[in-house]
């Protein structure tokens, strides 16, 4: 019988990863002007708190970020979902994972 060898799952690389597909996808959204995609990936909050205090419009941001990459980045950045709270994708990793342990038993 061969030595099985557990998975391990670096938490903190998968969050950064997603973090960055996170900031990556909120700015190909608003660059396009994708509303629906915009509010997949953003802090609807931080996004309300954001045209609150500036006193803007979502309508300004959109038309804005279509044509400042810079200024689409740094609002992609702002208002997108923090993968450090979503914790719910941590966990899904880890059944996948300890799903596929099981099946390492079974092929020996």
């Amino acid at each position: 019988m061969s030595e099985i060898i557990p998975e391990s799952i670096d938490i903190i690389l998968l969050r950064q990863e997603r973090q960055l597909n996170t900031n990556k996808q909120l700015f190909e959204a608003l660059q396009s002007g994708e509303i629906i995609t915009v509010k997949k990936y953003c802090n609807e909050k931080e996004l309300r708190r954001y045209l609150l205090e500036l006193d803007i419009s979502l309508e300004f941001v959109m038309n804005k970020c279509k044509t400042d990459i810079i200024y689409a980045k740094t609002v992609a950045k702002l208002i997108s979902k923090n993968s450090t709270r979503q914790c719910d994708l941590d966990e899904t990793e880890q059944i996948r994972v300890c799903n596929i342990f099981p099946h390492q038993l079974y092929s020996c």
